[in-house]
């Protein structure tokens, strides 16, 4: 008699498991882990393995430049701040970062995903959408990109924020 009532329920389980794509679930915990560590730590921590190689590039290059403008500055016993970028360019909220994010739709079409992500600032009483881009690179999904849909972000995307500030030092 139980093997009657649980098969039924084993087969409506496995093949409401079996709709849910693989890929969406590896998406969901990269962006899980991303977002988590950036509103515990208010953006001051970064694990760059869940970066796309471009991304991680471009980071990497901010940094070099943000170190040799301190290593200017301080070579002329400057008070000057150094050239940097002191904002959270993951999120619209540049200012501000996120305290909370949620999880939104995700569309996956090859090796390449976007996801909506609602954000809110619990302080500022802010929430929005952004939309974050994902690339399989080597088997593992990674972001790519952050594209800004909320109110005043300091540019459209993440990429080009950075690409900016390379460029113009």
């Amino acid at each position: 008699m139980k093997f009657k009532i649980l098969l039924p329920a084993l087969i409506i389980a496995t093949i409401l498991f079996s709709f849910i794509p693989p890929d969406t679930n590896q998406i969901t915990k990269v962006l899980k882990s991303f977002y988590k560590s950036q509103v515990d730590e208010n953006g001051h921590h970064l694990n760059d393995e869940l970066l796309s190689n471009e991304l991680r590039s471009l980071l990497k290059s901010r940094d070099s430049l943000e170190k040799v403008s301190a290593a200017e500055l301080k070579a002329k016993n400057s008070t000057d701040k150094p050239e940097s970028i002191d904002g959270d360019i993951f999120t619209s909220n540049f200012d501000g970062g996120a305290t909370s994010f949620k999880i939104g739709k995700i569309t996956v079409k090859d090796n390449k995903a976007n996801v909506m992500i609602r954000l809110t600032h619990s302080y500022d009483q802010m929430t929005w959408n952004d939309e974050v881009n994902l690339v399989k690179e080597e088997g593992t999904w990674k972001i790519d990109n952050v594209h800004y849909k909320g109110k005043n972000p300091v540019g459209t995307d993440a990429k080009k924020v950075l690409q900016k500030f390379i460029s113009d030092h």
